[in-house]
């Protein structure tokens, strides 16, 4: 027999899934790449193609394929970009802070990315 307190935390689990899911639907379609380094900031087209840039300790390779990004190889001594893996939503981004280089998706829309979540 469900008691009342279970009622509502079954209730709270349903809501919480419903919120999640359009939250995902509602993700922006991507639109172009900004990469950041500690020289410049560019913008590229999702077409695909290898962009090498540089960053404060050398080299990063980032490989677009199929309106998807990832570095395929960088400098720095832990590689931690590379294991990010394909981005392809508009707000995902790959730091390799070492390097100081950020790849970030963006979407034409103009409006900011909505926020996952806030540390303090």
């Amino acid at each position: 027999m469900l008691k009342k307190y279970d009622k509502l935390i079954i209730l709270l689990c349903i809501a919480g899934f419903f919120f999640s899911l359009a939250g995902i639907l509602r993700t922006k379609p991507a639109s172009f790449i900004e990469i950041k380094t500690p020289a410049e900031t560019k913008r590229y087209n999702l077409q695909d193609q290898d962009i090498t840039v540089k960053g404060a300790l050398g080299d990063t390779v980032v490989i677009v394929r199929d309106s998807r990004v990832r570095v395929a190889d960088s400098s720095c001594p832990d590689k931690w970009c590379r294991e990010s893996g394909w981005i392809d939503k508009g707000g995902e981004s790959i730091i390799c802070l070492p390097n100081k280089v950020v790849v970030s998706i963006k979407s034409e829309s103009g409006q900011r990315e909505k926020v996952d979540a806030i540390t303090f």
